[in-house]
């Protein structure tokens, strides 16, 4: 007993087994056979179960090998792409800066040109302002005369000939008026039209 339980202590091995070979009686190595046939059965089904894992994993390695050249290609029209777009980005902003430069001159060059304007009109305006003023001094000094001119007038018609219906001296009074205002309402016209 104290063999058996050595043996099972110590695994035989296939060295151990062809040293002991001659030693063997039928029936052990029809058993041994046995073992050994199983023992190899079990390696060809592992080996299979391998064998189509490795092609499984073939498979799958070249699947993957498909994924990554086509991500590598999106990552170089990728890459194309973005150098386009910054290109792009680049002109524009050439085109978007040169915009600017030529809105701000045409900007100051319309500035310009409204202040002169407005320095035309303020001087024009300015002119306008003292003939009205010159022409309203004229007509208060007509109606002053025309006013004296009646008073005499009405006078001395009343006096010589309370029946005579003309006017003599007014209608050259009123002629001369009416010219007078005709040159000032043209005047205020000219300021409002302007």
């Amino acid at each position: 007993m104290d063999d058996s339980d050595n043996e099972s202590d110590n695994p035989i091995t296939f060295i151990d087994i062809e040293d002991k070979l001659k030693d063997y009686s039928l029936s052990k190595l029809r058993s041994l056979t046995s073992v050994l046939i199983d023992y190899l059965n079990d390696l060809a089904k592992e080996k299979e179960n391998i064998n189509e894992d490795i092609e499984k994993y073939g498979e799958e390695a070249i699947e993957m090998s498909t994924r990554v050249a086509e991500a590598a290609n999106k990552k170089e029209k990728l890459k194309e792409e973005l150098a386009k777009c910054e290109e792009e980005i680049g002109e524009m902003s050439i085109q978007m800066t040169e915009q600017q430069a030529t809105c701000n001159r045409e900007g100051i060059r319309i500035q310009f040109q409204l202040e002169e304007e407005l320095t035309h009109v303020k001087a024009y305006l300015s002119t306008s302002i003292d003939k009205n003023s010159f022409l309203e001094g004229e007509l208060t000094k007509m109606k002053t005369k025309l006013e004296k001119a009646l008073k005499w007038t009405v006078h001395s018609q009343a006096m010589t000939n309370p029946h005579s219906q003309e006017d003599g001296p007014i209608s050259s009074v009123k002629l001369e008026l009416t010219n007078l205002f005709k040159r000032s309402n043209s005047a205020k016209t000219a300021i409002y039209n302007f």
